[in-house]
Formats: structure tokens, sequence, C-alpha cells
């Protein structure tokens, strides 16, 4: 079956003023508002049928939620009339009206994000939604009721409420297309827009001739990527170094944080028996915390924090444009590529255990974690996936159980294969090779096998 048109999403650089960034920040607040406003009516109505015995039919009331807050924008007493019937407002939230906040950014709050969240965790994927804090990062999307398709111009975007225009990173590469949702956040300090978008398969899909038929790819820590040919790709140093100093900075912030600490319990009768070294903030009085958190909300501890937050959105662009780099270059050169189907969450798992069962070399894992995911292979999987699709090659997933303990020439297994983290010696052959080349060429043996059965 012929495909038409293909759904695909495009995500850019979004220049903006002040006056655009501070709409932008009061809009992300208001979408907060809904949010939270409407899993708040859900724990109520949860609440309400454990007690009635009702059957649980959330999902669908959380329809009558965005009008409970839709009536919460108005003024007390106010009375609103439409086709869904007349509303009378509680004043609660008026202030989005105020702000002139676009409605959708509310709407898709509430009958987007909410739903899905209740869905995930109705299917066992995912925790129950909680509610989001000032903390989290300023995002919000619009509907095309909002944001229209006339209002983009090549580099040129016009924003809804009378914000006037903003300059786009690049252009979309498209030149027929139907706009679907639009999504705004901030990463660091920089803004982002991600357009949906409906476009012919003609002009996305693409094929690529005099490409090589299979390569095996294996993701590592001191190798970032090694390929069954012999070639390797190394991870930039920037990566480590921008690592080591948000960890400095991490210090700084822990030590100011634990002085402000002991200088708090220090003065305090119910607090002071906490052993020094061992506080811990969220078993503080209430007096103490209203002494405590206005400390940590200083500027030389605000400054600290968005000085991580710069650094860790400098690691995101860099391991985006890695990965970016790496996978364009293998859909390019190979068909197929083999990767190892990892379980990225299983691997990275905290080994700090409970109360009962202490984890051990919790430290030592936790670094490890950190090194795992500062690799993204979920990532650079979800790039190979997308990438593969539209330039007509695949992606084999192959199990990953001995890779790298298993000779790529005789196929012995053994954990005395590997001396150490490069080198791969075989004990049995005395094949030697680079320890991610022979796991690479493992992998794409798998693959090969996997292709056969197919």
């Amino acid at each position: 079956m012929s495909i038409d048109k293909v759904t695909v999403g495009f995500k850019t650089r979004i220049h903006l003023n002040n006056k655009q960034i501070s709409a932008f920040e009061t809009w992300s607040k208001a979408r907060r508002r809904a949010f939270n406003f409407a899993l708040n009516l859900c724990e109520i109505y949860l609440e309400r049928i454990k007690v009635t015995g009702e059957d649980n039919k959330l999902i669908t009331e959380i329809n009558q939620f965005d009008k409970h807050f839709n009536a919460s924008k108005y003024p007390l007493g106010v009375v609103k009339k439409g086709k869904g019937g007349g509303l009378i407002g509680t004043g609660l939230n008026s202030w989005i009206r105020e702000q002139n906040v676009p409605s959708t950014a509310c709407q898709i709050a509430i009958k987007y994000d909410l739903i899905n969240a209740w869905k995930r965790c109705f299917k066992k994927l995912g925790k129950q939604p909680r509610y989001q804090g000032c903390k989290r990062r300023d995002s919000f999307t619009l509907s095309s009721a909002d944001l229209k398709p006339q209002f983009i111009n090549g580099t040129r975007l016009t924003l809804p409420k009378s914000l006037g225009t903003a300059t786009l990173g690049d252009a979309i590469p498209y030149s027929e297309y139907k706009l679907g949702n639009t999504a705004f956040s901030c990463e660091g300090t920089k803004w982002y827009v991600s357009f949906t978008l409906t476009v012919p398969a003609d002009q996305y899909y693409k094929q690529l001739a005099n490409r090589k038929h299979i390569v095996g790819i294996d993701l590592g820590v001191k190798i970032y990527a090694a390929e069954s040919s012999g070639k390797t790709h190394i991870a930039p140093e920037r990566l480590t170094q921008l690592e080591q100093r948000k960890a400095r900075i991490n210090r700084k912030i822990g030590l100011i944080v634990h002085k402000n600490l002991m200088l708090t319990v220090s003065t305090c009768d119910r607090c002071s028996d906490l052993v020094k070294g061992m506080a811990d903030k969220k078993r503080l009085c209430r007096a103490c915390q209203q002494k405590f958190y206005p400390l940590m909300r200083s500027r030389k501890v605000t400054k600290l924090r968005a000085s991580v937050a710069r650094i860790a959105a400098k690691q995101a662009d860099i391991r985006n444009n890695m990965a970016h780099q790496l996978t364009t270059d293998l859909v390019n050169r190979y068909d197929f590529i083999a990767i190892e189907d990892l379980k990225i969450a299983n691997m990275t798992k905290s080994s700090k255990g409970d109360v009962d069962n202490h984890g051990k070399k919790v430290k030592q894992k936790s670094g490890l974690n950190r090194v795992i995911l500062n690799v993204a292979p979920f990532k650079v999987r979800q790039m190979l996936n997308y990438k593969a699709d539209k330039f007509g090659g695949a992606i084999i997933a192959v199990n990953p159980a001995y890779t790298s303990q298993n000779c790529s020439e005789c196929g012995h297994k053994s954990a005395d294969n590997r001396k150490n983290q490069a080198v791969f010696q075989c004990v049995e052959c005395g094949h030697t090779a680079n320890a991610d080349t022979n796991a690479a060429i493992n992998i794409k043996d798998r693959g090969i096998e996997k292709l056969k059965g197919s």
C-alpha cells in the first residue's frame, strides 16, 4: 500500500526579544497552572469513586475538567455563553485572560498532555502524573487555531497575540505541508520551536544509491561508536570537560546548601539533633523550612544553578550534534545497520537499594550510569530508526548477550577473552583486536543471521 502523506516533526531555534521571552514564560506558567488544576480535579474524582464504587471513567471526565478551568479564567459571577453551553466564571485564574494567554496552550495541557499521562499510567507504562512546579522547564504547545500556517514565511514567524515576528534558525525544508500543533520549549537560555507537519511522501522519502550492505555498530564508553569495518567514532573531549566543570559547580552548591542547613538547625531545639553531614532538608520543621528555603534562593545560588543549566544545555547540544553526525554518516553508507537491543532503563537503574537492603558500590554505579547516559544510546537508536526509514534503509536490533566476550574469529565465549576495556584477545585461538571492534563484528554477524531468518 502506497503512502501519500507522512507526518514529521521539524525543530529549530527561535530568536526572541525580551518582550517575547517574558510572554512565553507567562504562557508556560499558564500551561502549568492548567495541568495542575485539572490534575487536582482528577485526584478528587479518584477519591470519590473509591467511596461510591463507580466505574473509573477518568479519561472522559478530564474533558469536563477543561470546562471547569475555562470557567476559572473569567471573573467571579460572569456568565459566558458558547456552543458547548454556558459557564459561570469563578475567578480563580482570571490572570490568564488578563495576560492574553492563547487558549490552546492551556487546552492542550489538559486534553492532550494530562490524558496521555493517565493513559500511560493505566497501561503500567509510567507512574501517576505529578504536579508540575516552577522548576520544570518552560514549554507550551499551540494548535493551528492560534498559530496559523500563513504566520510562517521562510525564517520569519509571526507570533500570535500581537507579539510581533521572530527569526527562525532554519526555514522549514518542505515546499508543501499542512501545519499541525507547534511546541515551544526553553532549553537552558535558548528557545526552540517544533512544528508538526504533514508533507507529501515524495518530498520526505529519499533513495540513496551505492551503499554497502550491512554494518554492525557497538556503542561504548571510551569509544563512542565502533563499526565492524574497523572505523571508530570518538566523543569530543569537550563533553568530558563540561562534565567536570558542572561537577565543580555542583560541589559549590552542595557546600552552600550544607552550610545554610547547619546554620538553620543550630538555632532550633527540634531540628538540632540532626547529625552533621546527614541533615535532611525534608525533615526540617516548618519554622526552619521558612528560614532555610529563602537562603537557597540567594543571588549566588541562583547564579550557580544558572551556570549548571547552561552547561547541561551545551552538553545536550554536543550529544545531539555527534548523534546526528554518526547516524547520518551510517545511513548514507549502509543499507542495513545492526545494533544491540539494549534495555537502557534496566542498565542505568540505581544500586542504592532500600532501608532494609542497602546497595553495593552505589557511587561507582552512579558514575557508570552517568557515563552510559552521556553516550545517549536511546537517542542514537531513535535517530537511526527515522533516518533509515527516510533514506530507504533498515535497523536490525540483535541480542546483546556476550557480544563483548565472543571471539569474532572462532566464536569461543569466555570472560577471559577481554583482557581490559580496550583489548580483546581470544584464549582459544589467540585472535587479538580492539574490544569494541570485535563486539561490532559479532553484532554484524547476528544481524546477518537475523536477515537470513526473516
